[in-house]
């Protein structure tokens, strides 16, 4: 039952969903692990990893509430896009670009 409430145990099992292509699940167990942890840290790390899937499924609506969630700056973002295909995608969707920009804007770029 205490390995139930282990954050760890999901976010590898959410790894081996992502790396197997689904991105449903991985989803899933990376929310689990954002109710388990109280760790900022590891919360920031599960965003980013929720972006991934969200981009990897074209939820743009839900990519969008993660990236707002996340608090990652500019940089951060543009950084996670360089590293991921889909998240550059999704960045060039409309109601994302427009995030972005604001983004931008409040970073004085």
């Amino acid at each position: 039952p205490q390995r139930r409430q282990d954050p760890q145990l999901y976010e590898d099992r959410a790894n081996l969903h992502f790396a197997v292509g689904d991105y449903r699940e991985a989803a899933d167990d990376f929310d689990k692990v954002l109710d388990l942890s109280n760790s900022p840290l590891l919360q920031r790390k599960m965003r980013r990893e929720l972006v991934r899937c969200e981009a990897r499924r074209a939820r743009w609506d839900r990519m969008l509430r993660q990236l707002k969630d996340s608090n990652l700056s500019y940089d951060e973002v543009m950084e996670l896009a360089r590293a991921d295909e889909a998240v550059q995608d999704g960045l060039q969707r409309p109601s994302v670009r427009s995030w972005l920009q604001d983004l931008r804007e409040a970073a004085g770029r």
